[in-house]
């Protein structure tokens, strides 16, 4: 019978996956039986063009699919083709729009819509990227967006586009758009129709520059006739944007040079997402009155202006970056004692304050916080002279979370990296850099590592064997060290190793070069520098 169905999925990748995933919950041979008699027959019988007949075929496994899962990619119809979008950026956008069921187990929000996530990847209706580490990014096949665009009607969803010719009614709930207008006067105008309006995203060709801002009177009529939004995605605002009672979700862009203080009184606002935000100077004076709010994210910058007050918002759960000056170690204890989830990068500055009292570092308590960028650094100046332990009982102090992706410590001075390094599996990628000291141990164990900059390590004089187990390894890099004279043979089993750059390495550069003594462990690599 498996055998059949294949024959009607006409040979076709993207279908035979999904029908493959629909019949994988089909226990019994007459479900198995009704789908390749019924459902896949009506199907074949159309006499439609070849997309046409795709799209109906992958429609059966949407059709299998809950109400709520149906609502959350039929939300994906306002998205270009070709998009990727963070998940957790998808996972919030849901939320604010009620698309997600609350549960009584104790369960967060935020993972059952991770949980609907993973289901629709599973069942191929998005496809997971993870190219920009550490974020998790997720596409759509050109055929699912038109399968989406399909099931999602033309009624509630509306996409505009210069070919378009978008028509907006009372029934409009979700409009995109996905160019540049020369006005937005006409866009506006139209838009008024839909008075209950829930959605509002703007996609720029161009992110880091929008040739057409909205101009504030604009942005006025827009929060005026619109006060049901929900979901915000635009490059700036002006004051009335405290229309938007109902507010939960706001991104925006680059053209936000400021932002107003009345966005303070969007009491349901749920996420702020300023990373776009490139030129913004500091956050909102009565940040603070932001009670629902889960997820803030901009850089460390802003981040930092917040210390001392974050135990105001109380309903904080996510930061985008957090930067820790030890300086200031005695703020220590308010970024401890919460469960802040850090989804890009967190950075520990200034520590070369602790080796008078490495002891302290303890009460971070890294390893209770998902971290994907861990940045560790030590004041350097002209070299390192520092000769004691205590760098050592400090970086051994900071075990990150075994979640972590990306490490970086500059200006370490211990002579050995702690066993943690070895054991977080999950690293991606690695970046040590002026720590003088630093006898390169055994990474052996770091199968997942597919970047690796070494970068100032005067004492390093080999990289030994364990190179070789590093096989998902794409890019090496060494830079400036000196005393490092060759590289082992084991570099011809790194066979993902496409870049490979030497610099500044006057022994190691001669050996490498075509013709050299180590040209024939590393002849294989695609892409070999050596300044």
């Amino acid at each position: 019978m498996g055998k059949e169905i294949s024959k009607r999925c006409g040979g076709i990748p993207l279908v035979i996956r999904h029908i493959g995933r629909l019949l994988y919950g089909k226990t019994s041979a007459e479900d198995w039986e009704f789908i390749k008699e019924n459902e896949l027959l009506n199907v074949t019988r159309e006499k439609n063009n070849n997309d046409g007949h795709v799209i109906s075929t992958l429609k059966l496994s949407y059709n299998h699919l809950s109400p709520n899962l149906k609502q959350c990619f039929s939300y994906s119809s306002l998205f270009p083709k070709g998009y990727k979008i963070r998940m957790n950026e998808l996972i919030r956008q849901w939320i604010a729009q009620g698309f997600i069921e609350s549960s009584n187990g104790g369960k967060s929000v935020e993972n059952i819509g991770k949980e609907y996530l993973d289901e629709l990847c599973w069942r191929f209706f998005y496809e997971i990227s993870i190219e920009d580490v550490p974020f998790e990014e997720v596409g759509m096949h050109d055929l699912m967006c038109d399968l989406a665009r399909e099931v999602a009607g033309q009624k509630l969803y509306i996409r505009g586009y210069p070919e378009s010719g978008y028509v907006v009614s009372e029934q409009t709930r979700h409009i995109s758009f996905e160019y540049e207008p020369r006005s937005w006067i006409d866009d506006v105008s139209k838009l008024q129709q839909a008075k209950g309006l829930r959605t509002f995203l703007l996609f720029t060709k161009n992110p880091f520059f929008t040739r057409n801002p909205i101009e504030k009177v604009l942005l006025d009529r827009l929060f005026s006739h619109f006060p049901r939004l929900r979901v915000l995605q635009i490059p700036n605002v002006s004051k009335s944007i405290k229309k938007l009672r109902h507010l939960r979700y706001l991104e925006l862009g680059e053209d936000a040079k400021s932002v107003p203080n009345s966005i303070t009184k969007l009491q349901n606002l749920q996420t702020l997402d300023l990373t776009k935000c490139y030129d913004l100077k500091e956050l909102p004076r009565d940040i603070n009155n932001f009670v629902n709010l889960r997820h803030l994210l901009c850089d460390s910058r802003l981040m930092n202006m917040l210390q001392g007050t974050m135990e105001k918002l109380t309903s904080l759960q996510t930061l985008s970056s957090f930067l820790f000056d030890c300086k200031r170690f005695d703020k220590v204890k308010e970024f401890s004692e919460r469960s802040y989830f850090i989804e890009f990068d967190l950075k520990i500055k200034g520590l070369e304050q602790l080796r008078f009292s490495p002891s302290d570092v303890k009460s971070v308590n890294l390893k209770n916080k998902k971290v994907p960028l861990l940045r560790l650094k030590w004041k350097f100046e002209n070299g390192n002279e520092y000769e004691g332990d205590a760098d050592d009982i400090v970086l051994e102090g900071l075990e990150p979370h075994p979640y972590v992706n990306l490490l970086q410590i500059e200006g370490y001075c211990g002579v050995g990296l702690p066993n943690w390094v070895s054991t977080s599996i999950l690293l991606r990628g690695i970046r040590i850099g002026n720590c003088d000291r630093l006898h390169l141990n055994q990474l052996s164990h770091l199968h997942a590592l597919e970047i690796l900059n070494l970068e100032g390590l005067k004492s390093v004089m080999s990289i030994s064997e364990w190179i070789g187990t590093l096989t998902s390894l794409v890019s090496l890099e060494i830079e400036e060290c000196p005393k490092l004279k060759s590289l082992p043979k084991e570099m011809q089993q790194l066979k993902s190793l496409v870049q490979l750059n030497i610099i500044k390495c006057p022994q190691l550069g001669e050996r490498c070069k075509e013709g050299g003594e180590d040209w024939p462990n590393i002849s294989h690599i695609p892409d070999v520098l050596i300044d």
